[in-house]
């Protein structure tokens, strides 16, 4: 029927790491399958002409494992370059964390990593916890928004909002921005991490309403 070659040939528009491999269980890695689930709502927006793409994670606990080499910038869920992106977290959702190089008990990575020419951006929800938090600081911040040097000069990251966020157990901060423009944050819950609950650094035009953070370091 015309109706449902209409439906066939529609857009994808919502994208589930499930639907790339994803388990959910705490136990499975899920770290390729998240950067697949990324990558295609990130080239979806890019494509829609104004429109948003919604990168949604349904209830479930999607582990990030360890041994994947990823370096220090790099992320668990990683947005470079990403537009008009929303990230929804749906209650029982979370990133679990369990990246420590077992030698130093050091983190390998962010919970979330946003990068780039980033703009637009929404992540709703989104609760990041380290499995087992590292003996000592180190590279490991929950959320990372991560900008130019001189934000006045245009370029890095703007338009970015945490509505209802969560992060336990970060190796470094919960949420740290750095050289960016146009921040909401909204409803944030940090607890036991080794730096600061929310850190900016080199920002203009902020908002933060309801900011809740105990037993942070720094």
């Amino acid at each position: 029927t015309t109706t449902a070659a209409a439906a066939a040939g529609a857009k994808k528009t919502t994208f589930n790491p499930r639907d790339f491999g994803a388990k959910g269980d705490g136990a499975a890695d899920d770290y390729a399958a998240i950067h697949a689930a990324a990558a295609a709502a990130t080239l979806e927006a890019r494509r829609g002409a104004g429109g948003y793409a919604t990168l949604e994670f349904t209830q479930g606990s999607y582990r990030i494992g360890s041994g994947t080499g990823r370096g220090v910038d790099t992320g668990g869920l990683q947005l470079t370059d990403a537009q008009n992106l929303a990230v929804l977290f749906h209650s029982g959702a979370e990133l679990l964390i369990d990246n420590l190089d077992q030698r130093s008990l050091g983190s390998q990575g962010h919970g979330v990593l946003i990068s780039g020419n980033s703009s637009n951006i929404t992540l709703q929800g989104v609760s990041v916890r380290w499995k087992v938090q590292p003996s000592g600081r180190s590279q490991g911040d929950g959320i990372r928004v991560l900008g130019v040097a001189n934000v006045r000069t245009g370029g890095g990251p703007s338009n970015i909002s945490i509505i209802d966020g969560q992060v336990v157990g970060a190796a470094q901060a919960g949420v740290i921005f750095m050289g960016v423009q146009d921040i909401i944050v909204r409803n944030l819950t940090v607890r036991d991490t080794l730096a600061d609950g929310l850190h900016l650094n080199a920002c203009r035009r902020i908002t933060v309403d309801r900011l809740t953070s105990i037993n942070t370091g720094d």
